[in-house]
């Protein structure tokens, strides 16, 4: 799937406690710098898991791009997107140890104290750029 939805959309979903592997990952210098030319900006090292309704992940899928796995690094998709006034982005790992209702959220910068929920909005790349 590609970047094809020139829509945006939104959706709300409960945060979950994830397996605190992402930090590990988001340090990785190969996933901060193909992260970093897709959305510009470099990720804090940590995700937010979200419990999503079903159908949203595909929604997702359909305005991701790829990021090619190298090595015994795995592919992941990500998708640009919005939360609480932030920049942020929506990425899918291609191996992933969560179910098929997560999803996971980086932001630039660390965020604390955003409750049992959030909301995101995934914006079309057309709005940002071409993020390559």
């Amino acid at each position: 799937m590609t970047a094809d939805t020139k829509e945006s959309m939104r959706f709300r979903g409960e945060i979950k406690r994830g397996f605190g592997r992402a930090s590990f990952f988001l340090s990785l210098e190969y996933y901060k710098k193909a992260i970093r030319e897709k959305v510009g900006f470099e990720p804090y090292p940590g995700t937010i898991n979200v419990k999503v309704s079903p159908g949203v992940k595909e929604k997702v899928l359909k305005s991701s791009k790829l990021i090619k796995g190298t090595g015994k690094l795995g592919p992941i998709r990500i998708a640009l997107g919005h939360s609480m006034g932030r920049r942020c982005a929506v990425i899918i790992p291609e191996r992933s140890e969560h179910g098929e209702e997560i999803i996971e959220v980086i932001f630039p910068e660390e965020v604390k104290g955003i409750g049992s929920e959030i909301e995101v909005e995934v914006i079309p790349w057309e709005e940002i750029g071409s993020g390559t």
